[in-house]
């Protein structure tokens, strides 16, 4: 018989079939023995087919593909996690696309310290593009900077996510009722049980976010919605109220600084406006009263 995989990559995707094509495209070259990983696509509640891309890649990896009525990424991730036979779960996006190192990185870390939750690191595969530049500025300034903040609570983001899958469902899987911070909520959980965390910054996925300015705005107006919903559920929890870190926000536009001119002021303007539509999001679901 054979053995169960070292690790199961979860990839959630919503009516995105060319993102997801380049993903698994990806998790196909992995330098990884293809035996000792399988890869569950979750299509949360998606219209496209994804027959040719099955079929593709019948023969390059252990693929399957699971289907459901749309309920979020949560969810999705969750539904993932319940189908997975590897020992380890490693969780990246369909529009994210895995250097060929990443599982063997990641590995690496899981032979030293078995128990911890690993972040990787994200990189910006569409460097044109100025929204998704910046974008991706925010969550660099986050992971550069969060252990510096007293009691800022830290995470990683899930598209570069890995950990045990037995400690994944100790710790109760993702809150199904958070369509966005469900990944801070997460970490926020596994820390309060004890556990470790650790960035692997040698462990990198590209981030492929072709973002418009709408969309940014949409993207970051979102993040603001759930971050209320997290700082309210860590206050009920007892586990700290929000706090307003001035210094992260200079560390966004001291950032810009890397970048010549005229880019460097492009940057600065989006970078004020992703934190004026966070704070519109977080203002409008203090305003909803709805519960988390």
């Amino acid at each position: 018989m054979r053995p169960p995989p070292v690790f199961t990559v979860i990839v959630p995707t919503h009516n995105r079939p060319l993102q997801l094509a380049r993903c698994i495209e990806a998790l196909a070259k992995l330098e990884y023995p293809v035996d000792r990983v399988e890869v569950i696509v979750v299509d949360d509640g998606g219209t496209a087919s994804l027959a040719e891309i099955e079929n593709a890649f019948r023969d390059k990896l252990s693929l399957k593909v699971l289907r459901q009525e749309q309920a979020g990424p949560a969810a999705t991730r969750n539904n993932g996690a319940r189908h997975a036979q590897g020992r380890f779960l490693a969780m990246t996006d369909d529009d994210c696309a895995p250097a060929t190192d990443w599982l063997t990185r990641l590995q690496e870390r899981f032979e030293r310290d078995p128990e911890r939750l690993y972040g990787g690191k994200t990189l910006n595969g569409l460097p044109d593009n100025r929204c998704a530049a910046a974008s991706q500025i925010v969550i660099d300034v986050v992971y550069a900077r969060q252990a510096e903040l007293v009691n800022f609570p830290q995470f990683f983001a899930t598209n570069n996510f890995a950990l045990s899958t037995a400690a994944f469902h100790e710790v109760g899987g993702f809150r199904e009722s958070f369509t966005t911070s469900e990944d801070r909520e997460f970490c926020d959980r596994w820390v309060h049980q004890g556990r470790a965390m650790a960035h692997v910054p040698e462990a990198a996925v590209y981030h492929y976010h072709d973002l418009d300015f709408p969309g940014l705005m949409r993207q970051h107006f979102n993040y603001g919605r759930g971050a209320f919903r997290f700082h309210r559920l860590r206050s009920q929890r007892g586990w700290g109220k929000f706090h307003f870190y001035g210094q992260f926000y200079v560390a966004l536009l001291q950032h810009c600084r890397t970048w010549r001119f005229p880019d460097n002021l492009l940057l600065a303007a989006l970078l004020v406006c992703t934190q004026l539509a966070a704070t519109a999001g977080f203002v409008r679901e203090s305003m909803a009263g709805t519960r988390a």
